[in-house]
């Protein structure tokens, strides 16, 4: 299928268990560009991945909805990272935490923190 979606003969995957070991593989591949994996946990979490089907299976909306959560995280947080360093988010985040300190949550959360603290702040916001 990923063949396929590659040589442009497909335009989607059709099967929910492999579209979300898809999104699990891109929601890997950014933290390991981004450094926030190791590669112990790359080597976890592929084995996870990959045995994942039958499980996956009965759970692909909801895993469907934690992999878009983690990919607009992530997408966000290249975003940021492509304006500023995590040291000039830190500090604007610094100058407006007392009036806005919401904003200034985002700022450190996107801008700085891990793909992790992303993701919760996502879902967190945005709903489940």
């Amino acid at each position: 299928m990923l063949s396929h979606l590659i040589s442009a003969r497909r335009v989607k995957i059709g099967n929910p268990v492999a579209g979300a070991r898809l999104m699990q593989l891109r929601a890997l591949a950014g933290d390991v560009s981004s450094g926030d994996a190791t590669p112990e946990d790359v080597s976890t979490r592929l084995q996870t991945i990959a045995s994942s089907g039958a499980a996956l299976a009965g759970e692909t909306a909801t895993v469907r909805t934690q992999s878009v959560h983690a990919s607009s995280a992530r997408d966000v947080q290249q975003l940021f990272r492509a304006v500023a360093g995590a040291l000039e988010w830190i500090e604007v985040a610094d100058l407006v935490a007392e009036r806005n300190p919401e904003i200034a949550e985002l700022l450190r959360t996107y801008g700085a923190g891990r793909s992790d603290a992303a993701e919760a702040h996502w879902t967190q916001i945005m709903g489940p």
